[in-house]
């Protein structure tokens, strides 16, 4: 209790916020929805160019695609690469664009730390990071590009929902094991959470 006492002398206690869920756009019903989970912040060029043609590929092959909403990093290379598909096929075929949509989920958290993407078909905002989870989970595939914290909490937030619930199976969930430079080093960023998964996970 002594060691309780010392750490509550710099503690304080979080307001609660009561902030109301807000949502704007619409997008097709049906379409097959892929959410990616990535970092808001690393500006890598070599894996946001990665990510930036992983949209492009969702949209050219008619993808929901659902990210975290950040206006920086992986996420937003994700959904730019969304928009750049559309603005060439555009001027390209006007006419026989084929059929994609483009959503952000984020909270009041995420947005103040990330900024929000400006040009998704479907913006969501939910009052907590937990009830942004929730809903990032409402997919049919999902897919980790390399990310921080968040990206974890996110994925072993999956993984729990999968264990727990009951109500997904067989859902798809790919690792993107990128290689990230650091000065002289590069290593791939999903290697020690790898280690940690079961055998035939």
């Amino acid at each position: 209790h002594r060691i309780i006492a010392k750490e509550l002398k710099h503690y304080v206690r979080p307001n609660d916020v009561d902030v109301p869920y807000s949502e704007e756009g619409e997008v097709p019903e049906g379409l097959f929805r892929i959410v990616t989970y990535a970092s808001a912040s690393n500006r890598s060029e070599g894996i946001n160019a990665e990510a930036k043609r992983f949209g492009y590929l969702k949209a050219k092959h008619g993808f929901h695609a659902i990210n975290g909403g950040g206006n920086d990093g992986l996420m937003r290379s994700d959904a730019d690469g969304v928009i750049q598909y559309r603005q060439e096929e555009r001027e390209a075929r006007p006419a026989d664009v084929v059929v994609n949509a483009l959503t952000s989920i984020q909270c009041v958290d995420t947005i103040e730390s990330e900024g929000e993407y400006p040009h998704a078909d479907r913006k969501e905002r939910h009052p907590t990071i937990f009830h942004r989870m929730d809903n990032l989970q409402k997919n049919d595939a999902e897919v980790f590009l390399g990310g921080g914290a968040g990206t974890l909490q996110e994925f072993y937030a999956t993984c729990m929902d999968r264990l727990r619930t009951g109500r997904i199976e067989n859902r798809p969930l790919i690792l993107v094991n990128q290689i990230i430079k650091s000065g002289d080093e590069a290593f791939r960023v999903w290697d020690k959470l790898i280690s940690t998964l079961p055998k035939g996970a």
